[in-house]
């Protein structure tokens, strides 16, 4: 649908109005793609991880809108350009939630409705691997 004509008549108290025109809908972008998250290392007790983004919901995407909380911390809000696939640098403490909104944005400046993912922070990186095996005689017989 790209646009309607309308007749509107408003009563608000003893006053009545007509309103007439042409409503025309601008949609922006569709709705981003489903993000991943990627646990990079541990320190204590705190993650290190980073997102992947997807591709642009469309061809004139140019842009890309993060708002991530991270556990109680406030909100950060960043913004990529569309070719950038991942983002990084983030913390956490294991088993925080994660919420993260992503919006495309395209060239006239028309945003997307946003996809909003939850995440846990959860260690999944593996301990290193282990050293060397020694063997010691202990005795002869």
């Amino acid at each position: 649908m790209k646009g309607a004509i309308v007749d509107l008549k408003v009563k608000f108290g003893c006053f009545t109005a007509k309103v007439s025109g042409k409503i025309t809908w601008i949609p922006g972008p569709p709705m981003p793609g489903k993000m991943f998250l990627h646990t990079i290392s541990q320190e204590g007790n705190m993650l290190q991880f980073k997102l992947s983004l997807p591709p642009g919901s469309a061809p004139d995407v140019v842009s890309q809108e993060l708002t991530m909380t991270i556990g109680a911390l406030p909100p950060t809000v960043e913004t990529f350009p569309v070719a950038q696939t991942e983002t990084g640098g983030y913390e956490g403490v294991e088993d925080a939630d994660i919420a993260a909104s992503l919006i495309d944005i395209d060239g006239a400046g028309n945003r997307s409705q946003p996809h909003n993912q939850i995440f846990v922070l959860r260690d999944t990186v593996p301990p290193g691997e282990p050293g060397d095996m020694g063997l010691i005689v202990t005795g002869q017989t």
